[in-house]
């Protein structure tokens, strides 16, 4: 909690709420009352009388002002210009202080300058409350304390249309590599068309949620900014540096607006986006034909000032100032402005007390901050509390609830001053206007606002009479109605308004909502982003399954290369709808993989770019042995290790070897390995030896020509997906509950992946292209054996190596225990995590944070507030961290088409 003082601005009061000001109106009054009852007027003492009923209710408050103060406005109404139109005598260009761009600052008419930073919002709420003090106090408040005596600052949001024609631009270039990889023929015609589709379904929703054809309008959001007004242009841009590097240091983006983005910020600044009526489809058709390379052409320019522009283009042709609104027409719009001035703040207020009042739609909301001298504000608090004391004290004088109100002034202000004297702390004068623009003929947002200004505790005022004051007020020049409250600057950083949880990656695939619609780019690079793994955990029926989908069907549409292993048999039906395959590693039905095909891993690559392809092979060969012969004892292992090296030296096939050149019936096969063993035993004269080659034999013999499981194994690798979505489906194999066949299987078709993720890389290097490829381990918990290990090293060793090879590892599991389990395998599931960019968290038991916590406690730690937030989600909804800092709720949403091709 922190404390928002009372009005440090206490007028002296002759008696109970008397002060200087009624008593000169009360003279000036009495003075006219004389002057008529004295005078030769006939029926002077009735119009004395008159004069003088009228006189003593405009003493009485209405609010926080007197009836003679708001009688007073009205006379100043009545006779004041009340329109302003462009181009006129008393034009609307004289409303607006900027009079040119200059760098990166507005040049105003009255010779002060404003600089603007466009702060990149975060969600606040979702942090924990030491790294929200830190943001706060790093950032604002010491902002607030740098101001200079000739500086001025000011909190900004605007309503700005989300901007997604980069989006729609990147769709036209999906299409075109599409048709790309299909005359190259990496993809069939099936594949073709279902992938074309997918694109197409998703930008008419980006269509629709851009303003198109088929929309009722844009989609907007609150666009925030800081604002600083100061006279010299060097010691301003100085400013403007060093506020950035503090938002930065807290790990918040900000920007110094150039010579577009102040454009921009000063038209948004007047008058909030209207839809653009489109005169074109923003589609291409006819679609180019296949025979020829199909290069888009951007279909959307981004609106540049120029040095023609001036401010006859921004500014309002009409503006006319009514008793409780304004009328502002721009262009074909006209809209209704109701100005709110903030006259009172709650006592008590939390963390970002200003987020929901700054993120109310459809208005513009301007915190304008000016700072005290220190002299000066020390001295207008001590008059306050003399003030104040002298009304009665502390617990003496009037009614009791007078009392508390006289006693809360008070011990507010001498906090505020003990702040300011002890802590080094600035006083502000605080000025906050919310204006809400709405339609001819309507006042929705009017009462929104009104109604969330109540919830939230503010005060404020319509400012009747005064409109062309509170317009100004809400603009962008440094005027400010005398509304101003004093607040030290940690309260008013406090405020905090930069909050969002919108995640919109340039150019990335749309996959959901929160307040705005979420577009991911999973595999962009920069300091935050390393790699594009990904892990997504949640319980039975929360959704997980129907985001893993969706997300490959949009990662298919991009020529994404994808092998899902699947133990539920859940991904035939988008397999089969992407023109992929379903192998059933049950049985060698779809192929097999031989044990003895030399197949590179990812760490295959040495320093000094040599191979170890075939010792790499035998370590490989090792762990398979140790899994398939369960039970046999080391010698024999070592043994079979031995013979080994022997089968495929009687192959010709040596560590010299170059395995490019091999086909797959030059490997040795498992009949090869048990024919040696039978040899060896014929001619072998130790017993103990002998003895192991006899244990051998018998469970070599169940893989070989004839054996029960020969037909997994026994025989060339015959393996050979060419398919772009391949389905791995485990389920038969794991239902028979030999989890020694299992694991084994498994551990093959593993290698046979890191084999593909290899030649994935090669193949872009080799044809210059960017192709990537993406690796799925769903119901991982079901591959997890504290025995047999295989799955987990395997997704430990993936996660680390894949970004190197243009691809990501998704591991998605919905039992946390199984995944935290033992030491060990905590210790890896850890590291998984750790090296995951992406954690999409669904809905789980409260009994499973425990373990989540834990195995998130070095990837930045699940705090409190996201622990309830995981708990009580919806069905759909997940918790996203993509990084330390951005970490969002969001509700996983497919296009029509997407969600028909797996469901």
């Amino acid at each position: 909690m922190r404390m928002i003082p009372k009005n440090t601005k206490v007028r002296m009061q002759f008696y109970k709420g008397i002060t200087l000001p009624d008593v000169i109106i009360a003279l000036v009054l009495l003075a006219i009352v004389t002057l008529i009852a004295t005078s030769n007027l006939p029926y002077k003492l009735l119009i004395a009388l008159g004069a003088a009923c009228i006189s003593l209710p405009a003493f009485i408050p209405i609010g926080e002002e007197k009836i003679y103060m708001q009688a007073w406005n009205l006379i100043r109404y009545i006779f004041s210009r009340k329109t302003y139109v462009k181009g006129g005598k008393y034009g609307t260009a004289g409303l607006f202080p900027f009079a040119e761009l200059s760098d990166n600052c507005i040049v105003n008419t009255d010779g002060t300058l404003t600089g603007v930073l466009r702060i990149r919002p975060i969600e606040f709420s979702l942090l924990s409350a030491q790294k929200q003090d830190f943001i706060i106090d790093g950032a604002l408040t010491n902002i607030f304390n740098s101001l200079g005596a000739s500086q001025e600052a000011a909190i900004v949001r605007l309503e700005k249309s989300l901007d997604l024609d980069g989006q729609l631009e990147t769709e036209v270039r999906r299409i075109g590599n599409l048709i790309q990889a299909f005359e190259d023929g990496q993809l069939s015609e099936a594949e073709y068309k279902a992938r074309l589709n997918i694109i197409e379904d998703r930008a008419c929703a980006v269509d629709d949620m851009n303003g198109g054809i088929t929309a009722s309008g844009a989609v907007t959001y609150g666009a925030y900014y800081f604002v600083l007004y100061d006279r010299d242009k060097n010691s301003l841009l100085n400013s403007l540096t060093y506020i950035k590097s503090l938002f930065n240091s807290c790990g918040m983006e900000a920007a110094v607006l150039d010579k577009a983005g102040l454009y921009e910020f000063i038209k948004l600044s007047i008058a909030p986006p209207a839809p653009m009526p489109i005169e074109e489809p923003p589609w291409p058709e006819p679609m180019p034909p296949i025979e020829e390379p199909y290069i888009p052409e951007p279909i959307y320019a981004e609106r540049v000032p120029t040095e023609a522009d001036d401010r006859s283009e921004i500014i309002p042709d009409r503006v006319d100032f009514q008793l409780m609104r304004t009328r502002q027409d721009c262009g074909d719009t006209a809209k209704i402005l109701t100005h709110f001035i903030i006259t009172g703040y709650p006592l008590n207020v939390f963390n970002a007390w200003g987020g929901e009042l700054f993120g109310i739609a459809d208005t513009k909301v301007v915190m304008k901050l000016k700072p005290v001298e220190k002299s000066k504000a020390v001295k207008r608090i001590d008059n306050a509390i003399m003030e104040l004391s002298a009304r009665g004290g502390i617990t003496t004088g009037g009614k009791a609830s007078e009392v508390i109100d006289r006693t809360t002034h008070i011990e507010t202000l001498a906090a505020l001053l003990t702040r300011l004297q002890n802590d080094n702390e600035t006083l502000l004068d605080l000025t906050l206007a919310v204006t809400a623009y709405d339609d001819i003929g309507k006042s929705f947002i009017k009462k929104s606002v009104r109604r969330k200004l109540r919830e939230l505790g503010f005060c404020y005022s319509e400012v009747s009479g005064r409109q062309s004051e509170s317009y100004l007020t809400s603009g962008l020049s440094v005027y400010g109605m005398d509304a101003a409250l004093g607040i030290q600057a940690s309260s008013a950083a406090a405020c905090f308004p930069y909050v969002s949880n919108a995640v919109v990656d340039e150019g990335g695939l749309y996959f959901g909502r929160n307040d705005l619609p979420v577009f991911l780019d999973f595999f962009k690079r920069d300091g935050d982003f390393l790699n594009s793994n990904m892990i997504i955990i949640g319980k039975s029926g929360s959704g997980k399954s129907y985001a893993a989908k969706t997300l490959l069907a949009h990662l298919a549409s991009c020529n994404t290369i994808v092998y899902c292993l699947d133990p539920e048999s859940e991904y035939g039906k988008l397999a089969e709808s992407l023109g992929g395959t379903v192998l059933d590693v049950a049985s060698a039905k779809h192929g097999k993989i031989n044990p003895f095909h030399v197949i590179a891993s990812l760490d295959d690559e040495n320093e000094d770019g040599s191979k170890n392809s075939f010792f790499s092979h035998l370590q490989f060969l090792e762990e398979f042995f140790r899994l398939v012969l369960q039970g046999i004892n080391s010698d024999c292992l070592e043994m079979v290790n031995r013979y080994v090296l022997e089968t495929y030296a009687l192959k010709g096939i040596t560590q010299d070897t170059d395995f490019t050149l091999l086909t797959p019936e030059d490997y040795p096969i498992l009949d090869d390995l048990a024919g040696l063993i039978d040899k060896k035993l014929k001619t072998e004269k130790d017993e103990y030896t002998k003895s192991c080659l006899k244990i051998l034999v018998n469970y070599i013999a169940k893989f070989k020509t004839g054996g029960r499981n020969s037909s997994l194994w026994n025989g060339a690798s015959s393996l050979n997906a060419r398919e772009n979505f391949v389905c791995f489906d485990f389920q038969k194999l794991l239902a028979n509950k030999n989890n020694a066949i299992a694991n084994a299987q498994m551990l093959l078709v593993l290698k046979w992946l890191e084999n593909e993720v290899i030649k994935n890389r090669d193949y872009n290097m080799r044809n210059g292209t960017n192709r990537k490829i993406a690796v799925v381990i769903d119901e991982a918990h079901l591959f997890i054996d504290e025995k047999y290990p295989v799955a987990l090293d395997f997704m430990f060793s993936l996660a680390k190596r894949i970004r190197k090879y243009d691809g990501m590892q998704i591991v998605i599991t919905q039992n946390v225990k199984d995944f935290a389990g033992s030491p060990e395998t905590a210790r890896k599931s850890m590291a998984i995590i750790n090296v995951s960019q992406y954690s999409l968290i669904f809905s789980l038991s409260p009994s499973d944070m425990t373990d989540l916590c834990a195995l998130y406690e070095k990837a930045g730690q699940i705090n409190e507030v996201e622990q309830n937030h995981i708990v009580y989600h919806p069905r759909g909804c997940a918790f996203l961290i993509s990084t330390p800092t951005r970490r969002t709720n969001i509700r996983v949403e497919a296009t029509p088409y997407v969600e028909s091709l797996f469901q």
